[in-house]
């Protein structure tokens, strides 16, 4: 079996690389699919509603999303630094493949805030394949 992390955060980067892995497994029988979204927020009480409301919704699109090609994909959530949960994992869960949206921020956002795909492409010790929104 195939298993692949396709991670999530709701935005159409993520459903774009949601489409593109759906379209690239398609007549691949045996293939499993984990969606995760990592909660990067902290716990007060009113942003965790957001957020929570965020996630479900990110888990449900992505899921329904996956279904609709017939796959029977799983979702889960988990809470830290992005990267470092999704490359985390990858290697404890024997993924063969992560699968991250990029919404290309630019260079100077990229500098400032991080990017979730460049520290995932450049930790992870398993394959990553970014999806770039544009795809």
């Amino acid at each position: 079996m195939f298993r692949v992390l396709m991670a999530t955060d709701g935005s159409s980067c993520a459903l774009q690389a949601a489409k593109y892995v759906a379209k690239m497994f398609h007549d691949i029988p045996d293939v499993e699919i984990r969606v995760l979204y990592v909660n990067e927020m902290s716990d007060l009480e009113e942003v965790k509603e957001q957020v929570e409301k965020i996630k479900d919704t990110a888990l449900k699109n992505t899921l329904e999303y996956f279904s609709s090609f017939g796959y029977r994909a799983t979702g889960r959530s988990a809470k830290g630094n992005a990267a470092e949960v999704i490359c985390s994992i990858a290697e404890h869960e024997n993924f063969d493949l992560v699968v991250v949206g990029s919404c290309g921020k630019g260079a100077i956002k990229r500098a400032l805030l991080g990017s979730v795909s460049y520290k995932v492409v450049n930790q992870a010790g398993v394959p990553v394949l970014v999806v770039q929104e544009k795809y």
